[in-house]
């Protein structure tokens, strides 16, 4: 029995370090786990730590951005309305002229005399008989859209076409066409 005995003791001691081995081999796998979910948590706080990052950035631009709209808002209150108001009290404190609808400026021309400056279609220094001659063409106008002597269309709905046809042409001479 001696063999028996020692091939037992064999078995015993090949059980005892495959036991040992599979222990190994389980410690190895649960640290190699635990390495793996310590990468990933430290993947995660570098993560959190960049969102924080942007998180902070968009904060600070959407706050310079507001303190830009104020600033815009503070400018037009303390700049624009008072001056618009002070043009109010102007122009209804200030003489008016009869005939003029707005100031012209001078501009020289050939052969050192002075021209007043005109856009294009301008009426103010146009004579009665092209005045009349534009209006004309704005009554026959009216009367070929079949819109005479009132007109139908809206904006002007109900108004005197001769009325409606002197406004546009005291605007510009070519509101009907050119001559």
């Amino acid at each position: 029995m001696s063999t028996f005995k020692k091939l037992s003791a064999k078995a015993e001691e090949a059980n005892a370090s495959l036991a040992q081995a599979f222990k190994e081999w389980k410690d190895e796998n649960i640290s190699r786990r635990e390495q793996l979910a310590i990468n990933k948590e430290n993947e995660l706080r570098t993560l959190k730590i960049d969102i924080d990052q942007k998180l902070k950035e968009i904060s600070d631009l959407e706050s310079r951005r507001a303190f830009r709209k104020i600033s815009y808002i503070l400018c037009f209150i303390f700049g624009a309305l008072p001056a618009f108001f002070l043009g109010l009290l102007v122009s209804d404190v200030g003489p008016s002229v009869e005939g003029y609808e707005s100031v012209t400026a001078t501009l020289p021309s050939e052969g050192g005399k002075e021209a007043p400056a005109r856009s294009a279609g301008s009426s103010y220094d146009s004579s009665p008989s092209e005045l009349g001659i534009c209006v004309q063409r704005g009554v026959e106008y009216f009367k070929e859209i079949g819109s005479y002597p009132t007109l139908r269309a809206p904006p002007e709905a109900g108004r005197a076409a001769e009325t409606v046809a002197e406004e546009r042409c005291k605007r510009s001479l070519s509101a009907f066409g050119s001559p």
